[in-house]
C-alpha cells in the first residue's frame, strides 16, 4: 500500500510532516495550535487526494492534472502561511552569522559592492528580472504539467524544483533573516536609483514570508529549472541560461540576499538535479520487487 504513494508524494508529505515537528516542540503560547491544525488538514487533504487517485483515476490525463495541482498546493499553502509562522518557530534573525560566513569566507558584502554599478538602468533592470522568477519560473512549471507526457521525466521535474524548495523552505524556518537591506541598511549611499520597477518589486515583496533570505530559492529553483531543461529541453534551456544569471545577481543586487544564500541555493539545486533520476529509477525498481506497477 506504502509503494503505490508516489516520491514526490513521499517528498511533499515529509516536508509538512517536518514543519508539524517543529511546531510540536516550540512553546505552545507562541501561537502554535492555528498553523498545527493548518498543516495537519492539508496532510489530511494530500493523504486522501492520494489515496483516491491511485486507487480509481491513476493515468487519466484530466485527474493527472488535477492531482498535480494538489501536491503543488500541499507546498504552496504553508508557504503563504511564513510570515506569520516563522517568527514563532524562530523568533531571533540570524542576519548577523550570515553576514559574518560572508565575511569570512568570501571576504566582503556583495550587496555593498554591487552599488557600484546601480545606476537608474541596472535598477529597474535587475528588479525586472527579480521579478521574473515567478513569471518564468511559473511558466515552467504550468508548461510541465500540461504538456509533458513522459511521468518519469516529469516526476524527475518535480524532485528536483520540490525538493530544491521543500528544504529550502525548512531551512527558513531554522534560520530566519531578513536580508542586507535590512541588517545593512546604514551601510548603503542611499536606496536603488529607480522609482518605478524597484519600489513595485520591493512592495510585492512585503506580501511575502519576509525572512525566507536563507538560502535563496530565487537562485535555486532558476538553477533547477536550468539544468533540467538542458538535460530534458534544449530550446528552453537557452532562455534559462539566459535568465538565470540575470536573476542570480539581481538577488544580491536588489540587497535581498547574502552572497551565502546563494551559494546554498544553487548547492541544493544542484544536489536535487543530480539525485533525483537515480532516486526514481531505485523507487521504481523497489515497486517492481514487491509486485507494484503504479505510476511514478
Amino acid at each position: 500500500m506504502l509503494l503505490h504513494v508516489g516520491l514526490v508524494e513521499w517528498l511533499v508529505l515529509i516536508y509538512l510532516l517536518v514543519q508539524v515537528v517543529m511546531l510540536i516542540f516550540t512553546p505552545a503560547e507562541r501561537g502554535t495550535a492555528p498553523f498545527l491544525v493548518m498543516l495537519l488538514a492539508v496532510v489530511a487533504v494530500l493523504v486522501a487526494a492520494i489515496a483516491v487517485y491511485r486507487k480509481y483515476f491513476e493515468g487519466r490525463p484530466v485527474f493527472r492534472f488535477f492531482f498535480r495541482a494538489v501536491i503543488i498546493a500541499g507546498v504552496m499553502v504553508p508557504f503563504f502561511q511564513l510570515r506569520d509562522m516563522i517568527p514563532i518557530i524562530t523568533p531571533e534573525d540570524v542576519d548577523a552569522e550570515l553576514r559574518a560566513l560572508d565575511l569570512w569566507l568570501f571576504g566582503g558584502d556583495a550587496a555593498i559592492w554591487l552599488e557600484q554599478f546601480a545606476t537608474p538602468f541596472t535598477s529597474a533592470w535587475f528588479a525586472a528580472c527579480y521579478f521574473g522568477y515567478y513569471i518564468v519560473g511559473g511558466s515552467f512549471v504550468v508548461g510541465m504539467m500540461l504538456f509533458c507526457r513522459r511521468d518519469m521525466v516529469f516526476m524527475e521535474f518535480g524532485l528536483v524544483v520540490l525538493g530544491t524548495v521543500c528544504v529550502g523552505t525548512t531551512l527558513y524556518c531554522v534560520f530566519p533573516a531578513l536580508g542586507p537591506y535590512a541588517h545593512l541598511a546604514d551601510q548603503f549611499l542611499g536606496p536603488l536609483p529607480d522609482n518605478t520597477v524597484v519600489p513595485f518589486v520591493h512592495d510585492s515583496i512585503q506580501h511575502g514570508p519576509l525572512r525566507d533570505v536563507f538560502p535563496s530559492m530565487h537562485a535555486g529553483v532558476p538553477v533547477a529549472i536550468f539544468l533540467f531543461s538542458a538535460r530534458y529541453f534544449r530550446p528552453a534551456a537557452v532562455i534559462c541560461g539566459l535568465w538565470v544569471p540575470h536573476i542570480v545577481v539581481s538577488t544580491m543586487f536588489l540587497r535581498y540576499h547574502y552572497l551565502i544564500d546563494v551559494v546554498v541555493g544553487v548547492t541544493l539545486a544542484i544536489l536535487w538535479f543530480l539525485a533525483a533520476g537515480p532516486m526514481l529509477r531505485a523507487y521504481q525498481r523497489l515497486r517492481r520487487r514487491h509486485r507494484v506497477f503504479a505510476g511514478p
